[in-house]
């Protein structure tokens, strides 16, 4: 697939995925590498895509925030569960959401919501707040669920993380989400140390079959493994 240009995340899995420029093509029956000649336009970038029957590929441009909500049969229907609001970090992040009650012409004056949230760098960390609201249409939500994708290492007891799908995950209300919440970046050296006290990681087990607790474990190396060159 050619995308334009840009970082872009993979819809259904939630990680980044970067263009290969390098990826080999086929000419005039031989084998060689893929040059910014063989795109049809100017910075597009060649993504190799393994195609499978049940999945749709959908790509997300960095800098998106994406609102999502749970699955209802009609508009009628109240959703049930928090707002979810999927963050894809990059260049201008921000989202808008629009609501309003799907049936009336209430929206013609004030009977709508139109909300705008951004996602921005403070130091190594990031700041995701609902920044802009318009209208008086209340909306069916309570709490917001926010999900931050590349999230990488960070230390905050108020975000969950996922190692598989490299999110961070916190559930806040709206208040607080207009206040703006921050999610803490650590630097690849602490993340390291830090791991080993993550509960998330698997303790090493001991000769007798329990486990270390990571609060008193000892860490000893192979001095041949240490000293080799």
């Amino acid at each position: 697939m050619l995308l334009p240009p840009g970082d872009w995340y993979d819809y259904w899995t939630g990680l980044r995925v970067a263009g290969a420029p390098d990826a080999v093509v086929t000419v005039e029956g031989r084998a060689r590498v893929r040059t910014e000649a063989d795109a049809p336009g100017p910075g597009l970038r060649l993504l190799p895509v393994t195609p499978v029957l049940e999945v749709l590929p959908v790509f997300v441009r960095a800098g998106a925030i994406i609102p999502r909500q749970p699955l209802v049969q009609s508009t009628g229907e109240v959703p049930d569960g928090p707002l979810q609001l999927h963050v894809y970090p990059g260049p201008d992040c921000h989202g808008t959401l629009y609501l309003d009650d799907g049936t009336s012409f209430a929206h013609r004056g004030d009977g709508y919501l139109r909300s705008t949230f951004r996602c921005e760098r403070m130091g190594e960390g990031l700041v995701v707040r609902e920044t802009e609201r318009a209208g008086a249409f209340q909306p069916w939500w309570r709490e917001i669920e926010v999900v931050v994708h590349d999230a990488g290492a960070f230390d905050a007891p108020d975000w969950q993380p996922d190692p598989v799908a490299r999110t961070a995950t916190a559930v806040v209300t709206p208040a607080r989400l207009a206040d703006g919440i921050l999610l803490p970046r650590v630097a690849a050296g602490d993340a390291a140390l830090r791991a080993l006290r993550n509960p998330m990681c698997n303790p090493l087990p001991l000769p007798d079959g329990k486990y270390a607790d990571w609060g008193t474990i000892d860490m000893t190396f192979d001095p041949k493994i240490m000293m080799a060159p």
